[in-house]
């Protein structure tokens, strides 16, 4: 959390790199890291209030838990969640603006998006 300290995400997506998506189609992909409960408290005491928490893991949560307390506290605070983001690397020190652009759905808990950045632009 401390590598966040400064950062102006108000309005903005928070985009979480740990390189995990490079186990995609390995079995250790399911044995992810995840947003520490933690975490998502201290964003709401730091007033970090982006509109959207991306991450290259499967899922934001331990899968043990099943108080799911990351996407908990930040749908409760009206932030989205992104999950299974890859190529995250190449936006590190980069100007861009990121697109996850849901499909049509009505009543739906969770969707798939088209999620990408388009380089060289600045929200």
């Amino acid at each position: 959390m401390e590598a966040l300290t400064g950062l102006d995400v108000e309005g903005k997506a928070l985009l979480l790199f740990t390189g995990w998506s490079d186990y995609w189609g390995d079995e250790r992909y399911f044995r992810h890291p995840c947003v520490p409960r933690g975490m998502a408290e201290r964003r709401q005491a730091m007033h970090m209030h982006p509109v959207l928490v991306g991450i290259d893991t499967l899922v934001t949560d331990s899968t043990r838990d099943p108080t799911r307390p990351a996407h908990t506290r930040l749908l409760r605070s009206g932030i989205l969640i992104v999950e299974n983001l890859t190529g995250l690397a190449r936006l590190i020190g980069e100007a861009f603006v990121f697109v996850a652009a849901p499909v049509k759905a009505a009543g739906a808990a969770a969707f798939p998006v088209r999620a990408f950045a388009v380089l060289g632009m600045a929200a």
